[in-house]
């Protein structure tokens, strides 16, 4: 069975170290936790602790894939430089190597991604490229394969993005200024979008002001134009169209259907 090692630089991200840890185990692999820790434990950035791994010093046996996992600490530039020698020489045995978002950090300062095209989470890219500059930095990338080494623009990278658009949703979101925002361009985002998403970005947009102001008609009193005004659609036609594509029915008819006897409408 081959033999898959998580490590990286404590406290971890729960989702970076969650994510591949799934993955991996619908596969039917053997998953290894190695940590710098002496005692094998290794911290999660919500005041959790994983047991059960091993100490890197102790371990000494094959591995197929090797996976360092980004956490807030993975950039900080402290490092066990007995730990970075031991990962070069991991990543240069195993077959292949991946590191999610600031785990890049952590797989630059080994010294295994020198001379490699890489890329990291969009916000952290100047400080990557500053520190190792002998890493060919990636910007536009989700993913960068170079060789075995494979290095993730991070799994928080889509949670960012569908944040950002709830918090401006009441304004005008172009296919434009959501590329901008990851620092892409317009024609390479739409295209990831596409490939993760299953739809356009406008249409996810669309999916999401549907949902949010469906959800405000529901548990509210307030109007169907203001709802509109919210949601960023413009208008209450603007928005009564969306709500026949996306749902099939009709924001007044969600209002009405949910609206308590007795109730205020607010315009």
């Amino acid at each position: 069975m081959r033999r898959i090692v998580l490590t990286g630089v404590p406290p971890f991200e729960v989702q970076d170290l969650a994510g591949p840890l799934e993955v991996f185990a619908q596969c039917d692999y053997e998953i290894e936790l190695v940590s710098p820790e002496r005692d094998g434990s290794t911290a999660i950035n919500r005041g959790l602790r994983v047991t059960g791994g091993t100490d890197f010093r102790k371990f000494d046996r094959p591995i197929d894939t090797l996976w360092v996992v980004g956490g807030p600490e993975a950039p900080s530039g402290r490092y066990d430089p007995a730990y970075l020698r031991w990962l070069k020489e991991m990543s240069s045995q195993a077959r292949r190597v991946g590191s999610s978002c600031l785990g890049t950090f952590v797989l630059a300062a080994s010294g295994a991604l020198e001379g490699r095209r890489a890329v990291t989470h969009w916000q952290w890219c100047d400080h990557l490229a500053e520190r190792y500059p002998r890493v060919e930095l990636v910007r536009n990338s989700i993913f960068v394969k170079d060789g075995h080494i494979y290095t993730s623009a991070g799994i928080t990278t889509g949670i960012d993005l569908e944040n950002w658009i709830f918090e401006h949703l009441a304004e005008d979101i172009s296919v434009e200024r959501m590329a901008d925002n990851v620092h892409m361009s317009a024609r390479q985002f739409t295209r990831v979008f596409r490939s993760e998403k299953g739809t356009t970005p406008a249409r996810f947009v669309e999916r999401v002001r549907v949902e949010v102001a469906r959800s405000l008609l529901e548990a509210s009193g307030v109007g169907v134009k203001s709802v509109a005004a919210k949601c960023g659609f413009g208008s209450a036609d603007s928005m009564r169209r969306s709500f026949l594509r996306v749902v099939d029915t009709t924001p007044s008819g969600i209002a009405g259907t949910h609206r308590t006897p007795g109730s205020l409408r607010r315009p």
